[in-house]
């Protein structure tokens, strides 16, 4: 599954914008598992 680097950009920029700093590691751990989840899919 090729999941285009502009949609991906533009969901990090719509949740970064209600995501304060000490939230994004944590953002950054669901990002992977949501990646991951697509990869093997």
């Amino acid at each position: 599954i090729n999941f285009p680097i502009d949609i991906l950009h533009s969901i990090i920029g719509m949740i970064n914008q209600d995501y304060k700093e000490d939230d994004y590691e944590s953002f950054l751990l669901f990002l992977t598992i949501v990646i991951i989840i697509l990869y093997f899919e």
